[in-house]
């Protein structure tokens, strides 16, 4: 024979109706609570605790799949997916904080602080590529002569 038992919400412990009820790990909810403190993963699709997952544009991930497909951008703090996050050296950066700090070699294409680049005439370039081309001359110097300027000569009358 069927349990007639009523069904009593674990969290704000009203009555439920048979049809109503929700269960996680053993424990009845009602419909409200249970979508109060529970969500579901848009990745896995495992049903966590709200409070134990995080929000990221606009979609619910439980906390693995979270620290599996985000990160934080070491600048700004801001999470990012790991899949658009830029950077060098285990570095992890939005794109707006990489472009604040980083540009690229006009001759290796490496990207490179903007601290430690070398402007010219001629571009940007990292340490090694403006060593290299000062050495060779393909740099312009920035040696200046100028032109003589003649005044007008002296005339005897």
């Amino acid at each position: 024979m069927e349990d007639l038992k009523a069904k009593i919400c674990v969290n704000c412990e009203d009555t439920i109706c048979d049809d109503d009820h929700f269960t996680h790990d053993h424990e009845t909810y009602c419909e409200e609570c249970y979508h109060d403190t529970f969500n579901t993963c848009i990745h896995c699709d495992d049903v966590t605790i709200t409070d134990d997952g995080f929000f990221q544009d606009d979609e619910f991930y439980c906390q693995d799949c979270f620290e599996e497909r985000f990160t934080a951008c070491e600048e700004c703090g801001d999470f990012i997916r790991r899949d658009h996050a830029y950077g060098q050296d285990d570095s992890d950066y939005c794109e707006n904080c990489y472009n604040d700090l980083y540009t690229c070699c006009d001759d290796c294409g490496y990207d490179i602080l903007l601290d430690s680049s070398y402007h010219t005439d001629n571009g940007t370039y990292c340490e090694e590529c403006y060593t290299n081309n000062e050495n060779s001359n393909n740099l312009e110097s920035y040696c200046y002569k100028p032109s003589p300027v003649f005044f007008g000569t002296k005339t005897n009358k």
